[in-house]
């Protein structure tokens, strides 16, 4: 189980690497969701939804997510 939520962390974080690179090169987009400061809020945002979600909950119980 910890591969497998490691596993959809990496691809969620190749996800938005991908979407900033997208939105980097069309800067009305970038620009639509706050730069890369809109961008960090809306992921901070998305994993705390992540973390209490009954669903996807157990996925990041042992997860470290403070940087």
């Amino acid at each position: 189980m910890k591969r497998h939520s490691l596993a959809l962390l990496l691809v969620f974080l190749l996800a938005i690497v991908h979407v900033s690179r997208v939105a980097a090169a069309d800067d009305d987009l970038y620009n639509a969701f706050g730069g890369k400061a809109g961008l960090a809020e809306l992921m901070d945002d998305f994993v705390d939804r992540l973390v209490v979600d009954s669903r996807t909950k157990p996925f990041f119980e042992r997860a470290n997510l403070t940087i």
